[in-house]
């Protein structure tokens, strides 16, 4: 498998759960062709650090608003549903991905193979420890789609 121009980005920030995007990256092993990031809240500037690649796959935490907390739960969503996903109002105020990757996609600047890796968590008061099975399990599930997606 030749993996080329290929991005895998980690979201999140240094407290608690919402770093496990940065975990599940930093448990990645290094790949021709594709570059790590590691990004603390990027908000538009996700944009940026997309541009110039083919293939790019984020991984964050999610929390599902309306549903029963399912920690653990994996959820992915490519390009189209993350635009779904950010609604019709575009607003530089609290940016998140799916209103930066739909900024990008109505400027066209975002890649055409894109997929977020959502890991969601409890989002509790309290910054506990991240749960290191979890970790294990999400970075398997990142393994599997870079097998999917970055095949050429």
């Amino acid at each position: 498998m030749v993996l080329a121009d290929s991005l895998i980005i980690g979201i999140g920030s240094p407290f608690g759960e919402d770093n496990i995007g940065w975990e599940v990256v930093r448990k990645l092993p290094e790949r021709e062709g594709v570059t790590l990031l590691l990004e603390d809240r990027p908000g538009v500037t996700l944009l940026e650090k997309m541009a110039g690649f083919q293939q790019v796959i984020l991984v964050d935490a999610v929390v599902v608003e309306n549903s029963s907390p399912s920690a653990g739960k994996i959820h992915t969503f490519n390009k189209q549903e993350l635009v779904l996903l950010a609604g019709n109002t575009l607003s530089s105020h609290s940016i998140g991905v799916a209103e930066t990757i739909a900024l990008g996609a109505a400027l066209g600047i975002v890649p055409e193979q894109l997929l977020l890796i959502g890991v969601e968590i409890s989002m509790s008061d309290e910054l506990g420890k991240l749960d290191q099975a979890l970790v294990t399990m999400a970075t398997e599930v990142v393994e599997r789609a870079i097998d999917a997606q970055f095949k050429s």
